[in-house]
């Protein structure tokens, strides 16, 4: 039945890698899967070893325990962290409790790799028998319970107190997450079957990615970005805002002279431009929390949280971003952009469309002191 589960899970996973590329939510979807993949892997491995269809060795035992008593905390953890990207939780000022978790789980994982010594989470007799810790069941119960119990809480509060429609929808799926895991985990505790656990998540998982929104329908085709569709989305479900710790800036870019790139080498060259200037932009989403986007044409808009871009000169790594990419991608010629910027203030209902428009001149502005520049160097 796991290697069953293995193959669904490894299919969700190829499925996912192919439909979203580099955008945040996603990535701690596709984290978790991976993570369930890992868990079942370590515990078709511990299983083999137990029935010894494979030699078994005491530090090969080691490494297989230490993995999956780690993933037991993982996937909760990798939930709660995908649940916190998808909902409102700005009630939650200064990010305390995701610190928080971060830590404990640090700690759980430092319990676990030491119980080799300690024996704090398991530990092997001479017969390679495996031995429960005295407080191991309680701490993974704990750390699942408060993981997943958050997660629940905040969906509730999204589900009581939203008005967007996308908003209520993904609170019902992090509610709804958790009803087969606690329902497993309760014939678990009565029944002694352990063998429900990994279907129990495997259906949590299936259920959640069943509710996803249409993938294709939020991605630009050409470039694999967002579309302008899920900016709007993104700000209904106020993930846009003036708040200091959401996306709070915008960046509105445009590739100069991309006409001219088309008449000269043909269509086919201008829509490499538009990848490389995509490939680039998902680079900058990895490392800066932004999220890109393909507003149409050459035009792109970056959001950013101005929190995350202190220190550094924003426009300028993103020309330099893309004259790299391009070298990669065996370019031979540069791709110059004009970029403006502009901060989201207030909480009107047009604020983001004025923040956009702001943005969208400062750019021209940029664009016109470009080619200022060259006609002056030119005379």
């Amino acid at each position: 039945m796991e290697m069953f589960i293995l193959s669904g899970t490894l299919g969700i996973l190829g499925k996912l890698r192919y439909s979203f590329s580099y955008q945040m939510a996603t990535i701690r979807f596709i984290n978790l899967i991976r993570a369930f993949a890992m868990y079942l892997v370590f515990d078709i491995c511990l299983g083999c070893m137990l029935f010894e269809f494979i030699e078994t060795s005491v530090v090969s035992l080691h490494i297989i325990l230490i993995g999956e008593f780690i993933s037991y905390g993982l996937i909760p953890y990798l939930w709660f962290l995908y649940a916190e990207e998808i909902l409102d939780t700005r009630k939650f000022k200064n990010g305390l409790i995701p610190k928080l978790y971060t830590a404990l789980l640090l700690v759980y994982c430092g319990l676990v790799v030491t119980s080799f010594i300690t024996g704090s989470i398991y530990s092997l007799d001479v017969d390679k028998n495996i031995i429960f810790g005295h407080y191991s069941v309680m701490i993974i119960r704990c750390l699942m319970a408060l993981f997943l119990g958050t997660t629940t809480i905040f969906g509730i509060i999204n589900l009581a107190t939203s008005k967007s429609q996308e908003l209520m929808k993904k609170s019902v799926r992090v509610i709804g997450f958790v009803i087969p895991i606690v329902f497993t985990w309760y014939i678990y505790l009565k029944y002694d079957i352990p063998d429900c656990i990994p279907l129990s998540i495997f259906i949590a998982i299936f259920f959640s990615f069943l509710t996803l929104e249409d993938p294709m329908s939020f991605v630009d085709e050409l470039t694999g970005l967002y579309n302008r569709k899920k900016m709007v989305t993104l700000y209904n479900e106020r993930k846009i805002s003036y708040r200091k710790d959401r996306l709070n800036t915008v960046y509105y870019i445009d590739a100069n002279d991309f006409k001219e790139i088309n008449d000269t080498y043909g269509h086919l060259e201008g829509d490499k431009v538009l990848r490389i200037m995509a490939k680039a932009f998902k680079k900058i989403d990895e490392v800066y929390h932004t999220v890109s986007i393909r507003v149409g044409g050459d035009e792109f808009v970056i959001l950013a949280c101005a929190d995350n871009l202190l220190g550094v000169d924003f426009k300028e790594l993103i020309r330099r971003e893309i004259q790299e990419t391009a070298k990669e991608d065996g370019c031979d010629y540069y791709i110059a952009t004009s970029i403006g910027s502009a901060i989201l203030y207030g909480d009107a209902e047009n604020s983001f469309e004025i923040c956009l428009a702001n943005a969208d001149n400062a750019m021209y502005n940029d664009k016109s002191m470009i080619k200022k520049d060259s006609k002056y160097l030119a005379g």
